[in-house]
């Protein structure tokens, strides 16, 4: 016997109900058993069973035979639970380099402002000493005028 992944054995029931449209309860058990896949007996099948209904992939009647519904065909056709499965497992790789970028981001945005406010404080000294030298330098011209 195979051991499956629930969602795998979702998409295995999902890929039966696509190819026998009208099934009972029955059906299920043996289909599982007639490919060698493990089933925890009839709770299993009927968690199962009640993911599909309640995702609306499949519908029931009160006589107990369940069939494929339009969202569950079209749900099969684009990969079943797997694949919804690696989409969202994608969206979350995703979402994780967007904050790793945007924690880069941030971290050089501080380090750009730090290396500007250092910029700023010797541009400030510079300019500060600039300033003292041209009042010495027109103090020491007034000086050489008024002969002092």
């Amino acid at each position: 016997m195979q051991e499956f992944t629930p969602i795998q054995k979702l998409d295995f029931l999902l890929t039966f109900f696509k190819s026998r449209p009208i099934l009972q309860s029955s059906d299920i058990s043996t289909h599982f058993a007639s490919n060698s896949i493990h089933i925890d007996g009839q709770s299993e099948i009927s968690r199962l069973i009640r993911k599909l209904l309640a995702d609306k992939y499949i519908d029931t009647g009160s006589t107990g035979i369940y069939t494929i519904s339009v969202d569950g065909y079209l749900f099969e056709e684009h990969g079943g639970y797997a694949s919804q499965l690696k989409k969202v497992e994608n969206e979350a790789i995703l979402l994780q380099r967007e904050a790793d970028r945007t924690r880069d981001v941030d971290q050089s945005l501080k380090d750009n402002s730090k290396r500007l406010n250092v910029l700023t404080f010797w541009l400030a000294i510079g300019t500060g000493a600039l300033a003292i030298m041209e009042i010495v330098k027109f103090i020491l011209e007034v000086n050489e005028r008024t002969g002092k």
